[in-house]
């Protein structure tokens, strides 16, 4: 009996010898040299991650179309060659895909033949894609169309589930490393749309949202933003790339198609701009936003006190926006004061004491009308009288 829990027992270390982890050494001279192989030269690799930064509004979701287009229909790229036409996947969460995805798609002059989105289903149910628990099934979908050779996440963040914490490297990696192995093992590329932080940085690399993980996980980075002579012109730029060249960047205008009544891209040219340069124009931009809030609230609020809904709804008619209005009310010291309780309560902004206008000298020595006792201006009594009756202005802080 005893000789037979023996050979149990070594049959048991043998099988968890064998699953046991092992390192294996090879040498290069064994290894044979690959090539990296461009969708869009130097701009989108096949078999890698391509992360793409830029604020709403500049484009990006248009871009990732116009390249589903050209890749459908084998249509060279800017600087790129004729290739053959393969499959697109999209896994998009924030456009709709039969009112924006589609009809942009369309406008560039891709096959709708070969472009696909994702969902995700549930016991009946589309729920949210989350790339940790949900890349098997997806993975499983893509093979089932075959042939593509392009996947499309937009946005990232909006994609993450709950257990990452999208600044915690170990978290971002637990997504992107599986991400980086699916585009090898079946041969596509990866594009990531992804929004950046509010760093006043100017240095791109540094500028997007998210661990630094996720720009560490991709081969190249780009950048989307507004030429800084010209909103009307976007420039896409190389933020990083560890497999090729950085080429110049390039222009493009977004423009209504009037067939499907939404944008498209036209290509204009090359341009010196760097990713850099993007995020330093976009930052002065907004400073100098700031700047003209700055003015306007200093002016409006130099009366006295104002309730914070007011003071936005009076901004918005001059198209100063909700950011705008914040930076202002922070470089101008403001502190929000609430008023009130529950549900009907209010955030009352007024300026400093030491920004406030003050009264002159002269004014209050001179004599004339007044409501208290037929001055011109209130004397000091009437001053001390008022501060004590708690009538002066109490948001005057």
């Amino acid at each position: 009996m005893a000789n037979n829990f023996d050979e149990l027992d070594n049959e048991v270390e043998e099988i968890l010898e064998s699953r046991a982890p092992r390192a294996i050494v090879r040498k290069l001279a064994d290894i044979e040299l690959e090539e990296v192989t461009w969708i869009w030269p130097n701009f989108l690799a096949d078999n890698k991650i391509t992360i793409v930064d830029g604020f709403p509004g500049v484009g990006k979701s248009t871009l990732t179309s116009e390249i589903a287009a050209r890749i459908t229909t084998g249509t060279p790229f800017p600087n790129g060659i004729e290739r053959k036409p393969r499959d697109v996947v999209f896994i998009a969460v924030e456009d709709g895909v039969a009112d924006t995805i589609k009809p942009r798609v369309a406008a560039a002059g891709g096959n709708e033949q070969h472009a696909h989105v994702i969902h995700i289903e549930q016991e009946g149910n589309e729920i949210t894609p989350d790339l940790e628990r949900h890349l098997e099934c997806i993975k499983e979908a893509i093979q089932e169309i075959g042939n593509v050779g392009l996947l499309i996440i937009d946005p990232i963040m909006a994609l993450l589930g709950n257990s990452v914490d999208s600044y915690r490297d170990q978290d971002v990696r637990r997504v992107t490393t599986p991400l980086g192995r699916l585009a090898v093992e079946l041969n596509l590329a990866i594009l990531i749309v992804r929004h950046p932080n509010k760093s006043p940085s100017n240095n791109a690399l540094l500028r997007g949202g998210g661990s630094m993980a996720f720009i560490g996980s991709a081969r190249v980075g780009w950048v989307i933003g507004k030429h800084p002579d010209n909103p009307d012109i976007r420039v896409l730029a190389i933020s990083k790339s560890n497999i090729g060249t950085v080429n110049e960047s390039l222009e493009f205008q977004l423009t209504n198609d009037d067939t499907y009544n939404c944008a498209r891209i036209e290509w204009i040219g090359s341009s010196k701009l760097t990713a850099d340069n993007l995020y330093e124009s976009q930052n002065l931009e907004e400073k100098s936003l700031s700047d003209e809030a700055k003015e306007w609230l200093e002016e409006f609020l130099s009366q006295g006190g104002m309730d914070k809904a007011t003071i936005q709804r009076e901004a918005q008619k001059l198209g100063i926006s909700i950011k705008s209005l914040r930076l202002a009310r922070e470089k101008l010291g403001i502190t929000p004061k609430r008023q009130g309780s529950g549900t009907s309560h209010t955030s009352m902004w007024a300026l400093p004491t030491s920004l406030m206008p003050q009264p002159s000298t002269y004014a209050l020595s001179n004599v004339g009308t007044s409501a208290l006792n037929g001055h011109e201006s209130a004397s000091q009594e009437e001053i001390s009288i008022q501060e004590a009756e708690g009538t002066s202005n109490p948001w005057q802080i």
